[in-house]
């Protein structure tokens, strides 16, 4: 605020102060054409409809207190008239003349003489208090006698006052003598209430511009509460707007209590402290509990009285407005010190006259008007202050303008100066990463029968010194292994999804792909032969990538499906770390090869026991095996949709015939792409003659069909044929072997898995076969003897052993079968088939 402007505010306030004291000396002068009397007053109690000639027959009784005349009806509401007389020659000569006999409680009828000279307020059945009306009422000289009877018809009700001063005289004198009471007690409350009400509405405006600022909305309210509030102080010109004069005064009562209630309210938002909930409940019910019981009062006079007693509600909510403008003093909020300046007279009036109210005084003034009027001007003061500090900012910043854009653009460059070179630093870092991330997600498969492909784009992509690069947690990594012997080949492949995103998620890439690399290494180095079976590698593999991302303790896991292929065979066998379903694409149909969940992320403890899926593949067969960020595309035109349909990916799949590329374009122009992105393709054979689908063997799940079916029939011949033209192709002797197995015709099995297994060097699943085959046609001691063999493989394997027990049962040596038996219940105590054989055992000991 600039000094000019405070001397013109100063100098405005220095001629309000002028005015007001102009006011108040004028009024304390006393006009010379008036006459004060101090009447005696006598009362009667009749009723409503009593003529004027009666009642001045009638007897009066001397009226003790003129400040309670409800005390002289019976049941405290009613009509009385008063009576007084003074002498006509006191009466001043000059006219018109005037009688004032200032404020009536309620209603009045005034008679000089017999004659009705005036009357204000309502009567009953709709009484209506005119309690803040000065009675001025004209009359002429030739009323007056020698001694004048005044008489006042009154109706009182739970209340009810005649001043104990009249004054007689000459009008414009009378009138002038009671203007200070008048503009104190009513005048000035009209335009305050009009003022009230527009500056709410401004308020009002305000909040719904700028919601955030929600002070505005409190005091708002307040102002409109307030505002109705006043209209008490000129209700006598309200008597029209069709209420009864009690649901007014609820009306009123009530707004105290809200109007305190905003005020509070807007003190905390103002002060922008946050209440703990019993100080929010506390104030709400010293807001309601007081309303409540007003709103059931059935009359005026309850009201009244249960009105004195409820004001003690409204300490708490001023005890709190006066708590919270300290407490923004303390915060350092030079607003509360304006506030401050306000409240505290505001308060003082207001408990001048609660407590007058509440001891059941009478008052001549309400001075808690004068007290909303100062608290309220003090906070249009701190507004217009704030106005004012706002117009000479922007003053300023348009003085200056163009010297502060430069600033500012000089800031601004150095901070975007200092933003670059960390993202140089930032670029220079994940270019770091990419290089060693580039190394560990390699294509090393050299398979000449199983094909393998796959694609990598991380989210997170980036420019460094004019090269491209990325970083993300997707991989992908393929290579070769030996089982037994040089000619027992599998293609090893791995497809992961490491958790989060760029850096961290490229962590986890560069620990899987150090671990894996290092395992698949260790593995084949040197032309090395495993002599483990396919199954307990993946086993052993998978609890040593788990126990490695386990030491990160949930900050890091890794989905991924990890897989091994027998290149002659196309047996395959894998496991799935909840990563999205592998795809089969087979004669253009693709379909899902996984229907559940089996496995959890690799770093996390899992609720399913460890176990490996086998799948057979067929020549021509491919597998697409890909990351989550296949799926997570964003559909939607203008808002983000997110696909939530697993099964789009086999359409592109079907649609792109397995090439990795067109996959890829169908999934970039299906929507945007939100994540990392791999796919790993495995083709088994594609340029081998492909054999019929029924003859698949998963697990021995062959067609159900029986063996007379001419399509059997039919499969059978062409795989016959096939053994002719191709006799050292082991696939299609295990695949003609496993039909005549599941269909019980072991006598058929056995030459073919014999010759099988010759070229194979000794596959564990035909060997057990071959066991299982030898036991169904009675030869005991040559299932016994394979069975053994493939116990040395895989001892663990229950199936086997319970082969192993039935064997040696059916050879006479049932001191051996039991040990299969109890071997097997050991480790599975509910198997039924052990559990028979048990109990056969002990039948033929």
């Amino acid at each position: 605020m600039t000094k000019i402007e405070r001397c013109l505010i100063l100098d405005r306030m220095k001629r309000l102060v002028c005015l007001l004291c102009l006011t108040i000396i004028i009024s304390c002068k006393l006009p010379q054409d008036i006459i004060e009397i101090s009447p005696i007053w006598q009362y009667k109690i009749v009723s409503d409809n009593d003529n004027i000639q009666d009642i001045l027959s009638e007897k009066f009784q001397p009226v003790t207190s003129t400040k309670n005349l409800h005390e002289l009806l019976p049941e405290k509401k009613g009509f009385l008239w008063l009576k007084t007389e003074f002498k006509g020659d006191i009466v001043p000569k000059k006219e018109p003349l005037s009688i004032g006999l200032g404020k009536i409680v309620w209603a009045d009828e005034t008679y000089l003489n017999g004659s009705k000279i005036g009357k204000m307020g309502k009567f009953s059945p709709y009484p209506w208090n005119a309690w803040t009306e000065n009675r001025i009422y004209p009359f002429e000289k030739n009323n007056l006698q020698d001694t004048n009877v005044i008489l006042l018809k009154i109706y009182a009700e739970g209340e009810g006052l005649v001043e104990d001063k009249l004054v007689i005289g000459y009008r414009k004198d009378v009138e002038f003598h009671y203007l200070p009471n008048s503009i104190i007690t009513s005048y000035i409350n009209i335009p305050l209430a009009f003022l009230f009400f527009f500056i709410s509405v401004y308020h009002f405006l305000i909040y719904f511009k700028r919601k955030k600022e929600k002070e505005n909305f409190y005091y708002a309210w307040f102002g409109i509460i307030y505002s109705i509030y006043i209209t008490n102080f000129f209700s006598s010109k309200l008597s029209y707007i069709g209420i009864s004069y009690l649901a007014y005064q609820k009306i009123i009562f009530s707004s105290i209590f809200i109007a305190s209630y905003f005020l509070a309210k807007f003190l905390t938002v103002f002060m922008e402290r946050v209440n703990k909930p019993y100080i929010k409940y506390t104030l709400i019910a010293s807001c309601l509990i007081p309303i409540f019981i007003e709103v059931l009062q059935p009359n005026y006079i309850l009201l009244r009285k249960v009105t004195n007693l409820l004001l003690i509600f409204i300490f708490p909510i001023m005890s709190y407005s006066v708590y919270v403008t300290i407490w923004g003093l303390k915060q350092g909020k030079k607003e509360a010190k304006v506030i401050l300046y306000g409240l505290i007279p505001l308060l003082i009036l207001i408990s001048y006259d609660a407590i007058f109210i509440i001891l059941g005084k009478p008052i001549n003034y309400f001075v808690s008007g004068l007290g909303f009027t100062i608290f309220l001007s003090s906070i249009m003061f701190m507004i217009a202050n704030k106005t004012v500090e706002i117009h000479n900012y922007t003053d300023d910043l348009n003085a200056n303008l163009e010297a502060k854009v430069k600033e500012r653009t000089r800031e601004v460059t150095q901070k975007m100066e200092v933003i670059e070179a960390l993202k140089i630093q930032q670029d220079g870092d994940y270019f770091l990463i990419s290089l060693i991330e580039k190394p560990l997600a390699t294509n090393y498969n050299k398979s000449v029968f199983i094909s393998t492909e796959f694609y990598i784009s991380q989210k997170k992509q980036f420019q460094f010194r004019n090269r491209n690069a990325e970083v993300g947690g997707d991989i992908c990594v393929t290579g070769n292994l030996r089982f037994f012997s040089p000619e027992n080949r599998y293609v090893v492949f791995f497809n992961g999804d490491a958790m989060g995103k760029s850096m961290q998620g490229a962590g986890g890439f560069i620990v899987m792909g150090t671990a894996i690399n290092y395992i698949i290494s260790r593995s084949a180095k040197n032309d090395r032969l495993l002599f483990i079976t396919p199954e307990q590698w993946l086993r052993e593999t998978y609890f040593e990538l788990n126990n490695i991302f386990k030491t990160f303790n949930g900050s890091m896991m890794i989905s991924g499906v990890l897989g091994l292929v027998n290149e002659s065979t196309g047996e395959m066998v894998y496991f799935n770390a909840e990563h999205p379903w592998t795809v089969l694409l087979r004669e253009k149909e693709a379909t899902f090869i996984e229907t559940e969940l089996s496995l959890r992320k690799l770093g996390c403890d899992s609720e399913f026991d460890f176990s490996i899926k086998r799948f057979q593949l067929l020549p021509g067969d491919v597998l697409i095996v890909g990351s989550d960020g296949r799926d997570d595309l964003d559909i939607g035109n203008e808002y983000k949709v997110m696909n939530e349909d697993e099964t789009l990916f086999l359409k592109f799949v079907k649609y792109a015939e397995g090439d990795i590329k067109k996959i890829v374009e169908l999934i970039q122009n299906a929507g945007k792409i939100t994540d990392d992105l791999s796919l790993l393709r495995v083709g088994y054979k594609e340029n081998t003659v492909p054999v019929n689908d029924n003859l698949q063997n998963n697990s021995l799940q062959v067609s159900s069909m029986d063996l007379e079916n001419k399509k059997v029939e039919r499969e059978i011949e062409i795989l016959k044929n096939l053994i002719e033209q191709f006799p050292n192709d082991s696939q299609y002797l295990i695949y003609l072997a496993n039909i005549y197995v599941y269909h019980k015709l072991f006598d058929l099995a056995i030459p073919y898995l014999e010759r099988y297994i010759s070229i194979e060097q000794n596959p564990v699943e035909a060997l057990f076969k071959l066991s299982v085959s030898y036991l169904h046609t009675k030869q005991f001691e040559k299932s016994i003897q394979i069975g053994e063999k493939v116990l040395k493989f895989q001892p663990g394997k229950i199936a086997n052993l319970l082969n192993l027990a039935e064997g040696y049962r059916q050879a006479g040596k049932p001191e051996k079968s039991l040990e299969f038996v109890n071997e097997v219940l050991k480790h599975k105590p509910q198997n039924k088939t052990a559990l028979l054989l048990q109990k056969k055992l002990k039948l033929q000991g």
